[in-house]
């Protein structure tokens, strides 16, 4: 965990213990704001850096599926404004998962270890443009993908990482297996 992971649990846990914020989490100021915390922690390395867009940084610090590797080595020159249109940046843990495991803590197991382990999930893989719309796709609804087209598998808003990177297929490439936001 590094210097920023560490402040934004300790972050969450003080709004955690705010009764007014867990009386009213799920109105949609408070849910934007505690999202918007909960999101940074994936998002922000060792030299305080957000990652956000910044192909150079994701290349060292988060992981890429193999389809998503690959277009990026298509694209080798690709800038931060050309190669946003081919990948996605994915929380492959869903932000709302992670809010509702957070405001279930009991409040005699809320603590940082507990909002620490939570946290964990947290993390950010590159995706294809095509993966991240069949993850999150209607399931009533084809979309391209591998040069056919696939039920989109409905999970915006559901499943563990496994369950995710399942559904649409998905294994990282060797190259990007170790990356970490707390490499570098």
């Amino acid at each position: 965990m590094n210097d920023s992971q560490t402040t934004i649990c300790n972050i969450i846990l003080s709004v955690l213990g705010l009764d007014n914020f867990r009386d009213n989490y799920n109105s949609p100021g408070y849910r934007y704001i505690f999202g918007q915390i909960i999101r940074q922690y994936a998002e922000i390395n060792n030299n305080y850096q957000k990652t956000w867009k910044h192909i150079d940084l994701c290349r060292v610090h988060h992981k890429f599926t193999v389809r998503a590797a690959n277009v990026l080595n298509e694209n080798p020159d690709a800038n931060d404004d050309g190669i946003w249109q081919l990948l996605h940046y994915e929380h492959i843990v869903p932000i709302s998962l992670l809010i509702q495991q957070l405001v279930e803590l009991e409040p005699n197991n809320l603590n940082f270890e507990n909002v620490a382990e939570i946290m964990n999930q947290n993390e950010v893989i590159i995706l294809t443009k095509e993966e991240a719309h069949v993850l999150d796709g209607r399931m009533d609804r084809q979309y391209p993908l591998d040069g056919g087209y696939i039920n989109g598998q409905g999970m915006r808003a559901n499943g563990t990482r496994e369950q995710r990177l399942n559904a649409i297929n998905a294994t990282i490439h060797n190259d990007y297996i170790n990356n970490s936001i707390n490499v570098g």
